[in-house]
């Protein structure tokens, strides 16, 4: 049972969808660098850090900010930039909920670290969907699996992981503003 249905953002409010609509990624203060091309210093399994002000943030924080796994690191307030970017790129699995909409500036955070993104959504609705297979890109939880993505996690083998990251790598020029191909595409 979803512990948050009914209690989150886009669930208070009816979604519009034109299928005209384009979504434009969410300037943040990163961009990629080659650390974010880097797999072999990514010894967290997952990765997530942030205030606990929504039901999603508080059951992510109830259910793993106390896991004895030391390959999971689940921070329950916000960090400093510099240790959550760093966080960030030691980690091949990064949690990334609904934010104030179905997305949000730490989808873009996440992946221009080089960090396979855990959607906990239930509104996805990306940038470039026509361009970019998400599908292929991130892996999609419900909110009532969240106790359960370590191990969710570690049952993807190491190649769809590493076939995960080389699909971020080719997505990254479309979402980083500053590069050509995100204005053309």
């Amino acid at each position: 049972v979803d512990p948050c249905r009914g209690r989150t953002s886009t669930s208070k409010r009816r979604l519009i969808y034109y299928e005209q609509d384009v979504v434009v990624p969410v300037p943040t203060g990163f961009e990629w660098t080659a650390a974010a091309d880097d797999v072999e210093d990514r010894h967290l399994l997952l990765f997530y850090a942030a205030s606990p002000n929504s039901c999603i943030r508080r059951h992510i924080s109830r259910q793993l900010a106390e896991s004895p796994d030391a390959e999971v690191l689940i921070i329950p307030k916000p960090i400093p930039k510099k240790p959550w970017s760093d966080f960030l790129y030691r980690s091949k699995f990064c949690l990334v909920p609904d934010g104030v909409s179905s997305i949000s500036a730490r989808l873009y955070e996440v992946l221009l670290h080089g960090c396979v993104p855990v959607l906990l959504t239930h509104a996805f609705h990306p940038p470039f969907e026509r361009l970019v297979d998400w599908r292929r890109i991130a892996v999609f939880l419900r909110n009532d699996e969240v106790a359960d993505a370590p191990e969710i996690l570690r049952n993807i083998t190491d190649e769809d992981y590493l076939a995960m990251h080389r699909e971020v790598v080719r997505a990254r020029r479309l979402l980083n503003v500053h590069d050509l191909p995100f204005w053309v595409a």
